[in-house]
C-alpha cells in the first residue's frame, strides 16, 4: 500500500514523523521546566509562612509531573506544619513509592509517625536512616523529637549535642537546644545557643524570627523587637515576623505602631490568625478604642468560639463599655455563648461546668430570664432548694415571670422549707453579713510567660471574679480603682506585695502567676499571712484540651477558697440553741463541732492557714444541729464554771483529734498532673521545636 502512496505525500509524512519525534524531547523538557518552576515558588511560599498557598504549588508542580517525588514529600511538610498528620502521611507515602531511598522523606516521615502517636516505627525509621547515612543530622534531629514527645527532655538535649557535634552550625540543632535550656532553666546557655544560630544563618529570616520570640519570651522587648525586624528586612512579606513585632510593640506599650502594622496584614492569608485578632484587639482596648476592640473580638470568636482568652477580653470589654446599662442587647448577645454551654453540660450532669458558665452569663446579663430560669433548674437539680426559691422568687418579683409551672414549684417548694432553719430563726439568710477573709491578689511584673500578652492580667482577673462570687472573701481594691470594682494588683517585687499588702489590712495575699504554651496553661497561685509575708501554701493546676483556662481557674479557685481558715459568728442565741452564719457553702456539715471564742482572742497562726489560741480562750461549744446554705443551728455548752456566751462571739471548727494538742505542719496540696498523652510542658517544648524550620 505504501507502494502506491505518491512520492510527495511519503516524503511529507517522513518529514512530519521526524519533526514530531525530534520535538518530544523539547516538549518534555518544557514540562520539567514548569514543574520546577511551580515547585520552587511553593518553596519560596512555604519558607514565608503562606503554607496553603504552597500546598497550591507544589499541587501544580504534580499536575504537571505526577512522578515528581519532592512535591509529594514537600505537601506533606506544609500539611505536617498545618497538624493535618492523616493528609501528611497519605502524601509522604506518595514520595517513598516514587523515591524510597530519599532520606530527607524518611526522616520525615518518623516525624509525622510521632505526631500519630506510633513511636516505636519512628524510632526504627530513623535508626534505618542512620544505618545507611550514620551522619544524617535530621535522623538525629528526629530521635530528639522523639524524646521530647517521650517527655525526656535531658535525653532530647543529648542527641541534639550528638548532632551538633557532626555540624555545629545547623541552625535548627543551635535553636532546639536554646529552647531546651530554657525550658531546664539555664538562661545564660539558652542566649548562647541563640547567638551561636545567628551567627551561623544570621541571613535566614526563620532565625531572626526565632531569636526575637525568644528574646521576647524572656521578656527583652528591646532585642524582640530588633530581631523582628531583621526578619522583615530579609523577607518583607513574613508574616510570622509581622505578627510577633506586633505582640513585641504591645508589651512595650507602642500600640499604634502595632495597630499600624497589622493594619497592614491581610489575616486571610495567616493560618491561624487567632492570637493575631487578640493582639491587635489588646491594643485597641488600650488605646482606648475600646469599640474597635469590641469588633475585633467578637469577629474572631465568630470564626474561634472556644479561644477562651480572647472571650474573656471580650467580655471584660462589654462589662467596661456598659457597666451601667444591665440590659443592653450586647450584654445579652454575649451571654448567650454562656448559657448555652451551661444548658449543654447540664445534659450531661457536668454541674460544676455548668455553674461556671451560668455565673459569666448572668455576669454578663443578669436580667436574662433564660439564664435565671436555667440557674433556677441546675440549683434544683443540685439539690439546693433554699436557692432554687430564691431564684424563683427573682424570676416573679423581678423578672414578671407569672406561668403556672414557676408558681407552683414556688409554693412547693417553700412549703418544703417551712421548717428550714431560716424559717425557725425568722431570717433571710442571704441579707445576713458574712465573716468575710481580706486578701490581696499579686502580679509580679515580669513573672509570667505567656503567648497571649497580658493575658496573665486578663486571667488574673477571671481568678478574682471566682473568689469573689464564693462569697469567702473581701479583695484588696488596688490604688485607683472604685471600691465596688477590683483589680489585680502589679508589683515589681515580693517585697512590694508584701508591703502593700500588709499596708493595707490583708489578712492574707496571694502571687498569682500563669504560664501558657500553645495547648496548655499552667496557673500558680502560693498564699502568704498578710502580717509578716510568711509564704504559707503553694498551688499549681495544669490543663490542657478544649476549656483548660475555664478548667483551671476553677481548680485554682477553689483549692486557694478551701485553704482559707473558715470563721463565723454567733448571731443568735435562745438559751442552750443558737445561730450562726456558715452553713454548708463553707464545706461544714450536721454533726460537726464548732469552738466559740470571743474576737480578741483569736489569732491567725503563722505557720498555716490556720487559727491560733490558747486552751483558756475557749468559751464553749457548738454542735450543729440543722444546716442551710449560709446558715447553721448549733446546740451551745459553755466551757467552766460561768456561760459567757454572747452574741458576735467568733466560731471556728474545732481541731481534728490528732492536732488538738499541737500545730500540725503546713501541706502543699499536691501538683495537678495533666493525665493525658505527654507530658504537659514537655509536650509544649516538643511542639515548639517540632516547628523550627
Amino acid at each position: 500500500m505504501a507502494d502506491r502512496l505518491p512520492a510527495e505525500l511519503r516524503i511529507f509524512i517522513t518529514i512530519t514523523l521526524i519533526i514530531f519525534f525530534s520535538a518530544a524531547p523539547l516538549i518534555s523538557q518544557t514540562q520539567r521546566n514548569a514543574a520546577v518552576e511551580a515547585y520552587e515558588a511553593g518553596q519560596d511560599l512555604f519558607r514565608s509562612d503562606f503554607v496553603l498557598e504552597a500546598i497550591r504549588s507544589y499541587q501544580d508542580a504534580i499536575g504537571i509531573n505526577p512522578n515528581f517525588a519532592d512535591s509529594y514529600r514537600e505537601i506533606a511538610r506544609c500539611f505536617y506544619y498545618l497538624d493535618e498528620y492523616d493528609e501528611a502521611e497519605a502524601y509522604i507515602l506518595q514520595a517513598l513509592s516514587r523515591a524510597p531511598s530519599d532520606s530527607e522523606s524518611r526522616t520525615l516521615y518518623g516525624r509525622i509517625l510521632i505526631t500519630r502517636g506510633r513511636i516505636d516505627e519512628a524510632e526504627a525509621v530513623f535508626r534505618d536512616v542512620l544505618a545507611d547515612e550514620p551522619f544524617n543530622t535530621g535522623a538525629r534531629i528526629g530521635l530528639g523529637e522523639l524524646s521530647l514527645a517521650r517527655g525526656d527532655v535531658i535525653s532530647a538535649g543529648e542527641f541534639y549535642e550528638g548532632s551538633l557535634g557532626l555540624d555545629p552550625g545547623d541552625r535548627r540543632v543551635l535553636l532546639a537546644l536554646a529552647f531546651i535550656a530554657r525550658e531546664r532553666g539555664q538562661q545564660s546557655a539558652a542566649r548562647e545557643y541563640i547567638l551561636r544560630a545567628l551567627e551561623a544563618d544570621s541571613q535566614n529570616a526563620w532565625v531572626q524570627y526565632y531569636a526575637a520570640d525568644f528574646y521576647y519570651g524572656a521578656g527583652d522587648y528591646d532585642l524582640a523587637r530588633f530581631h523582628a525586624l531583621i526578619a522583615l528586612e530579609l523577607r518583607q512579606d513574613f508574616y510570622p515576623a509581622s505578627e510577633l513585632l506586633s505582640r513585641v510593640l504591645v508589651s512595650r506599650g507602642e500600640y499604634s505602631e502595632a495597630i499600624a502594622i497589622m493594619d497592614q496584614m491581610d489575616f486571610t492569608r495567616i493560618r491561624d490568625p487567632r492570637l493575631l485578632y487578640y493582639t491587635k484587639a489588646m491594643a485597641e482596648y488600650q488605646s482606648g478604642d475600646a469599640e474597635s476592640a469590641l469588633l475585633t473580638l467578637d469577629r474572631a470568636l465568630r470564626e474561634y468560639p472556644e479561644e477562651e482568652i480572647s472571650r474573656l477580653l471580650l467580655e471584660e470589654i462589654v462589662l467596661f463599655l456598659y457597666e451601667l446599662d444591665l440590659e443592653h442587647p450586647i450584654r445579652s448577645r454575649f451571654a448567650e455563648y454562656h448559657l448555652i454551654q451551661a444548658e449543654a453540660f447540664m445534659q450531661r450532669n457536668r454541674f460544676s461546668a455548668a455553674t461556671y458558665h451560668l455565673q459569666r452569663g448572668l455576669t454578663l446579663a443578669p436580667f436574662s430570664e433564660e439564664g435565671r430560669r436555667l440557674n433556677a433548674e441546675l440549683l434544683r437539680e443540685s439539690g439546693d432548694y433554699s436557692r432554687y426559691v430564691r431564684a424563683l422568687e427573682f424570676l416573679t418579683t423581678q423578672l414578671g415571670a407569672s406561668d403556672q409551672s414557676t408558681l407552683d414549684d414556688l409554693e412547693i417548694y417553700a412549703d418544703i422549707l417551712r421548717d428550714s432553719v431560716p424559717r425557725r430563726w425568722d431570717i433571710d439568710q442571704f441579707l445576713l453579713e458574712r465573716n468575710l477573709i481580706d486578701v490581696g491578689v499579686y502580679l509580679i511584673e515580669g513573672s509570667s510567660a505567656t503567648i497571649h500578652g497580658g493575658a496573665e492580667r486578663v486571667v488574673g482577673r477571671h481568678l478574682m471574679d471566682r473568689l469573689y462570687v464564693s462569697n469567702t472573701l473581701r479583695l484588696i481594691v488596688p490604688p485607683g480603682v472604685d471600691e465596688l470594682s477590683y483589680d489585680i494588683i502589679s508589683v515589681s517585687s515580693e517585697a512590694r506585695a508584701f508591703e502593700h499588702a500588709r499596708r493595707n489590712g490583708a489578712e492574707y495575699y496571694l502571687v498569682f502567676t500563669m504560664g501558657e504554651g500553645q495547648e496548655n496553661i499552667e496557673l500558680n497561685a502560693r498564699l502568704h499571712l498578710g502580717r509578716t509575708g510568711r509564704p504559707l501554701r503553694s498551688f499549681s493546676v495544669i490543663r490542657s484540651g478544649v476549656g483548660r483556662m475555664r478548667d483551671a481557674v476553677t481548680e485554682l479557685s477553689d483549692q486557694i477558697i478551701d485553704s482559707l481558715p473558715l470563721r463565723g459568728t454567733l448571731v443568735r442565741r435562745n438559751f442552750e440553741r443558737g445561730l450562726i452564719n456558715i452553713g454548708l457553702a463553707d464545706g461544714i456539715s450536721e454533726g460537726d463541732e464548732l469552738l466559740l471564742l470571743k474576737s480578741g482572742d483569736l489569732r491567725l497562726y503563722t505557720e498555716d492557714s490556720r487559727y491560733d489560741y490558747d486552751d483558756d480562750d475557749i468559751i464553749g461549744r457548738a454542735m450543729i444541729s440543722g444546716i442551710d446554705y449560709l446558715v447553721s443551728e448549733v446546740l451551745l455548752e459553755h466551757e467552766g464554771f460561768f456561760d459567757r456566751i454572747t452574741r458576735g462571739d467568733l466560731v471556728i471548727p474545732a481541731p481534728p483529734a490528732e492536732l488538738a494538742d499541737q500545730a500540725a505542719e503546713p501541706v502543699d496540696p499536691p501538683v495537678e498532673e495533666n493525665t493525658g498523652g505527654f507530658p504537659a510542658l514537655a509536650n509544649d517544648l516538643y511542639d515548639l521545636i517540632r516547628q523550627i524550620r
